[in-house]
């Protein structure tokens, strides 16, 4: 599940933060990726709630200790990517808005010569987020998700 959340669509592109840390997560930021995708679950009204808290910290716990996660900013101007190979499986931002998503992918870009993505087709401002950054639509499902929603398929490969 990849997802970005944002503020009614800006015309342009947020600038890239100068002052944000970037940092491989260790087990300490468990706790705080957890929280932010928790704040994302309540507030996004048509995401089915599908785990408890519990079982979010264990996957949460899981993927710190078996992908690569990387962390930006602190507390409540803080997000995280996971990569499991070539596959950006999550990137949340407790903010949007302020460049930190564009900060994280530019991390990923970074870091792949490509890598693929999965977003729900009903999050709008995710799919504008990776439209404008360069990820191309490559495919859409009816939902062959754990979700049972229809998402889509972007991937980006280096110039």
């Amino acid at each position: 599940m990849s997802s970005l959340t944002s503020p009614p669509q800006q015309a342009r592109r947020a600038p890239i933060l100068r002052t944000a840390t970037l940092r491989t997560a260790t087990r300490s930021d468990t706790a705080l990726c957890v929280s932010i995708l928790a704040d994302w679950l309540e507030h996004t009204s048509w995401m089915p709630d599908l785990h408890s808290r519990a079982e979010t910290q264990a996957f949460m716990a899981r993927q710190i200790a078996h992908s690569e996660v990387l962390v930006a900013g602190e507390g409540a101007n803080a997000g995280f990517a996971v990569l499991a190979q070539n596959c950006l499986s999550a990137l949340y931002i407790a903010a949007p808005g302020a460049g930190l998503g564009r900060f994280l992918l530019d991390a990923v870009k970074a870091r792949r010569t490509g890598f693929f993505l999965w977003c729900f087709q009903a999050n709008l401002g995710a799919r504008r987020f990776y439209e404008r950054e360069g990820l191309v639509e490559t495919q859409r499902t009816d939902g062959d998700n754990e979700e049972r929603l229809p998402d889509i398929r972007f991937d980006w490969t280096s110039a």
